[in-house]
């Protein structure tokens, strides 16, 4: 058997994958960029693969390179190595391709956001799952970085279908606080942070511009009531994402909450509300609704194009655990 031996990486050089490129060498030139057009770039024709070397050379070097890696991990397929925390479900859903960061702008004031899905976004809409990954994003003023469970499609045509719990935090320059909310129909979501059983003890670490490990199980009990556990992983802040080859797996709780349906979330001069908006979302609400599944879906707003990178992002249907 042919054992492949890695290449050498260039020193100089900047990834650009997360932006979609065409992933076929064939169809792949190296050429100066425009600006600073004292740098190489290879490039699709269309889209960068990769940019900022410092020579023609070592963009040639780092080709090599990324010819051998789609030989050894081929693209676009999970290869993440997080630990389930419980047990898969044989036969069950597993979405195994994912977007990486896809950016757009919102509202009247073009507030950019960075958005993780799986590929296709429906793929995964499991209601007993675990959906994991690592981000890392630079936010350019206060805001949560967080995942939507259960969540379907978002936006006025299917609010009910937005129905989901947020689970993250909130990073305001070094301060970091835990974020939980329960959006009971686009775009109203209050706060739960007084309903979550809070685990983890300390003062968070800042995660603004730095790498950290999300983990949220989800399931419905026996009892019929919804449960979701949040667990975070800070050993590698300072790693980027792309360089993650093995998961490191130290996880720490951060919280944990039943929904019995039971939480009065009312707004009193709201006209929106709706009789059954208290209820805890026991599937995914783009089934329960319409307007499509969005099992897998990390949101980020205040972080411009290109500040947002993800890697070991993971979708996999469980056996709950009581």
């Amino acid at each position: 058997m042919e054992i492949l031996t890695e290449p050498v990486k260039p020193a100089s050089g900047r990834d650009q994958r997360d932006k979609d490129p065409r992933m076929e060498p064939d169809a792949w030139v190296i050429m100066r960029m425009n600006n600073p057009s004292d740098k190489w770039k290879i490039t699709d024709g269309e889209t960068n693969i990769a940019d900022m070397f410092d020579s023609k050379e070592d963009a040639l070097q780092y080709k090599t390179w990324l010819e051998w890696d789609l030989t050894v991990h081929p693209p676009d397929v999970s290869r993440s190595s997080i630990a389930l925390k419980y047990t898969k479900k044989q036969g069950g859903q597993e979405a195994t391709k994912f977007s990486g960061p896809k950016y757009s702008e919102h509202g009247d004031d073009n507030k950019p956001r960075n958005s993780l899905y799986s590929k296709p976004k429906d793929a995964f809409s499991a209601t007993n799952g675990q959906i994991a990954g690592y981000v890392r994003m630079k936010l350019r003023r206060k805001d949560q970085i967080l995942y939507k469970v259960m969540s379907g499609g978002h936006g006025d045509d299917h609010s009910m279908g937005g129905r989901c719990y947020g689970c993250g935090f909130e990073i305001d320059g070094d301060e970091t606080k835990i974020h939980a909310v329960k959006e009971i129909n686009h775009p109203t979501t209050p706060r739960i942070t007084n309903k979550v059983e809070k685990l983890f003890t300390g003062n968070l670490p800042p995660l603004n511009n730095k790498t950290v490990g999300y983990r949220i199980n989800h399931w419905v009990n026996s009892e019929g009531h919804t449960v979701v556990e949040f667990d975070a992983d800070f050993s590698i802040l300072d790693i980027p994402p792309k360089d993650i080859t093995v998961a490191p797996n130290k996880w720490q709780p951060i919280f944990r909450f039943i929904d019995k349906g039971n939480w009065d979330l009312s707004r009193a001069n709201n006209s929106n509300q709706k009789k059954n908006e208290n209820a805890n979302i026991k599937e995914n609400s783009g089934i329960t609704y319409g307007g499509g599944e969005l099992g897998y879906y990390f949101r980020a707003d205040e972080v411009k194009e290109g500040d947002g990178s993800a890697s070991q992002e993971q979708a996999v249907e469980i056996v709950a655990p009581n």
